[in-house]
């Protein structure tokens, strides 16, 4: 099972197009091999979502086209399902006396899916419906119903038209008010000022690597809250985790959230590092991902962050940097 990082895929998008690309002949391998059954590609929410990210519409074709071909719409299922799904474990194991014998993973044959509805738990697919869009002064408003017409209009297009449109998008739906679809941008913003709000407290307090891991997994615990309030009360969580080392123990057995507070680890222990907006992107389809591929091709600074974390090793997953990465995978393991 290999998974993709945006960037890698919009190489091999290049790579497909161009007959004298560098990566043309990687590019040919993955296809034969994804024909043959040898490799499946998964996708995740994240892929779909940073497809939208390119206004042209000729672009979103292209690179669309390619991840349909080498993935045939296989998806990873929703990270927020899947999160309070091991969340929901961890917390069974608590009670059950301990932690030490819960699997790290969910299984593979629950994880794995086909299409947008898998990889965002929904009927409408990517799309999600709210009374008022979030703004810099407001935040998003309540959810509501889908537009009847949309939803008529889903129900009589083919399955892979359906998927098509979730991928890549409509003619003119980047033109018309009352839609956000970029909200990645929005979000990545917001959580670069809270990472670097967090690495200011932890320097004005202490110069320790051990506050600022605690300090992370407090954040991982509230980032789980509301699976914690509909699974325990509070007297039962505070008798569940009644320590910092407990919070740390808890988070460490739901595998999204401890890859999360490893590579935020590694990020904001180096006082040089200053976050992007798309970190956080590059950060959760690594959450996603690691723990359920068995191959990730990531972004090289964020591959190099949790190779350096032992992720790979926690997970046995092979963590590539880039395309070039996967090139290196793909020449000893394709032939």
């Amino acid at each position: 099972m290999l998974h993709l990082d945006t960037s890698v895929w919009v190489a091999l998008s290049r790579a497909r197009l161009h007959a004298d690309d560098p990566f043309r002949e990687l590019w040919g391998h993955l296809l034969e091999a994804t024909e043959s059954g040898r490799v499946q590609v998964a996708l995740s929410n994240m892929n779909y979502l940073e497809v939208w990210n390119r206004r042209a519409r000729a672009s979103r074709d292209d690179l669309g086209l390619t991840i349909a071909m080498l993935s045939g719409y296989v998806s990873l299922r929703d990270i927020d399902q899947l999160t309070g799904a091991e969340v929901s474990l961890a917390i069974d194991a608590r009670r059950e006396g301990g932690l030490e014998q819960q699997p790290k993973r969910l299984p593979r044959s629950w994880v794995l899916g086909t299409g947008v509805r898998h990889a965002f738990n929904s009927e409408m697919g990517r799309y999600r419906f709210v009374e008022t869009l979030e703004s810099n002064a407001e935040p998003e408003g309540p959810p509501v119903e889908p537009p009847p017409e949309l939803v008529s209009f889903f129900s009589l297009l083919e399955p892979r038209n359906f998927e098509w449109i979730q991928l890549v998008g409509s003619d003119d739906g980047h033109n018309f008010a009352g839609v956000d679809f970029r909200p990645t941008h929005r979000h990545g913003d917001e959580w670069v000022d809270q990472q670097e709000a967090l690495r200011r407290f932890v320097q004005r307090v202490a110069s320790d690597d051990s506050l600022l891991y605690r300090a992370i997994i407090l954040q991982r615990l509230e980032a789980i809250r509301p699976s914690l309030i509909e699974l325990t009360s509070l007297d039962e969580f505070v008798n569940l985790v009644p320590s910092p080392a407990a919070g740390v123990s808890l988070i460490g057995k739901v595998p999204i959230e401890h890859v999360v507070a490893e590579l935020l680890f590694q990020a904001l222990r180096n006082p040089a590092y200053s976050f992007r907006q798309h970190d956080q992107a590059d950060i959760y389809d690594l959450a996603h991902s690691i723990p359920y591929c068995d191959v990730v091709a990531a972004d090289k600074h964020w591959a190099h962050l949790a190779t350096a974390g032992h992720l790979d090793s926690e997970y046995r997953t092979t963590v590539l940097s880039g395309i070039g990465g996967l090139a290196k995978w793909a020449d000893s393991a394709l032939h």
